[in-house]
């Protein structure tokens, strides 16, 4: 077993609002260990983006621990931030709002080198060539704004820019579900390769369940702020354990109407209930088939159900 990178310990982070608090994520104990990429699914609305945000340290949280190469982010210092982040970096869900349309592509991939002061400026323009080839890019797109580029080649910078200062950990968040179908399956066989040509690990965020199944080693299952299920992804697919889980998979279509045939029905109905006021004991109750009286008055613990998977549900 790999030497984790990251690990979120009972993580919690709420946003007071005019309607109420809103418990955008409510106590989260992630790992993510080096070299892996960890898949994080659920619905939009379930707290997904600001747990990303969370790592990176962009936003503080209310209590718990990143941990970061062993350090932890949430008692750190501005400097100490700083160098950190040169090792954690982020790609974005809308790669156009992402880069700054003002600036060239040579000088948003140069600009991550210039505040962290590396090399040269004969050095810093051969890295921006470099990082142009590693993605799949010509070299005389530097010369050209975002606006001139398709969505796909503008993700491909955004991958190159954080890819600039060699991370060990990306954290991407829905980073190609702004994208078409085919270019969305390029930009994941690019990020595949980039993993194992680099030696990355990653945290891939998504609400598509087909996509994450495609780049996962292992996958946490996340529902109104909280993770309900966590595993490593085949016995995922083969025997998921919570209930959520099995209506996120019954909803995803599948090529193969063997597989299609074989799944259980567990329709997903109802909408997210407000994570202001969310429901006592399951937070996923109300929307539950088999919701037993139990669910709606005692919390589910996360519980061992496997080797390396764990499962919140009275009835796993």
């Amino acid at each position: 077993m790999s030497t984790p990178i990251l690990e979120l310990r009972s993580v919690v982070r709420h946003f007071d609002t005019p309607a109420g608090r809103v418990r955008a994520v409510d106590d989260v104990s992630l790992t993510v260990r080096a070299g892996e990429t960890l898949g994080l699914v659920g619905e939009s609305g379930c707290g997904k983006s600001t747990l990303a945000r969370l790592a990176m340290r962009l936003l503080p949280p209310d209590s718990g621990a990143i941990l970061f190469e062993g350090t932890d982010l949430a008692k750190a210092g501005r400097g100490d931030l700083a160098r950190y982040r040169a090792r954690m970096q982020m790609v974005f869900q809308d790669p156009l709002s992402a880069l700054n349309p003002r600036e060239t592509i040579g000088r948003i991939l140069e600009q991550p080198l210039l505040v962290h002061r590396r090399g040269g400026r004969a050095e810093r323009r051969a890295r921006v060539a470099q990082l142009l080839a590693h993605v799949g890019l010509r070299g005389d797109i530097a010369a050209r704004f975002p606006h001139e580029l398709s969505g796909g080649q503008r993700q491909r910078v955004g991958i190159a820019r954080a890819l600039a200062l060699e991370p060990r950990l990306l954290l991407c968040d829905e980073a190609v579900s702004a994208l078409d179908v085919s270019v969305r399956a390029q930009v994941l066989n690019l990020l595949l390769r980039l993993r194992g040509e680099f030696g990355l690990a990653a945290l891939f965020i998504s609400h598509d369940l087909a996509v994450v199944r495609h780049v996962a080693d292992r996958v946490a299952v996340m529902y109104l702020g909280q993770v309900v299920e966590q595993a490593p992804r085949d016995a995922l697919w083969r025997q998921p354990r919570h209930p959520y889980t099995r209506a996120l998979m019954a909803a995803t279509p599948v090529a193969d109407p063997a597989e299609a045939r074989a799944r259980p029905p567990l329709p997903l109905t109802g909408e997210l209930p407000s994570p202001i006021d969310p429901p006592s004991g399951c937070r996923f109750h109300p929307r539950c088939p088999l919701a037993l009286p139990r669910c709606r008055e005692d919390v589910p613990a996360l519980r061992l159900a496997g080797p390396e998977h764990t499962v919140a549900c009275h009835l796993a």
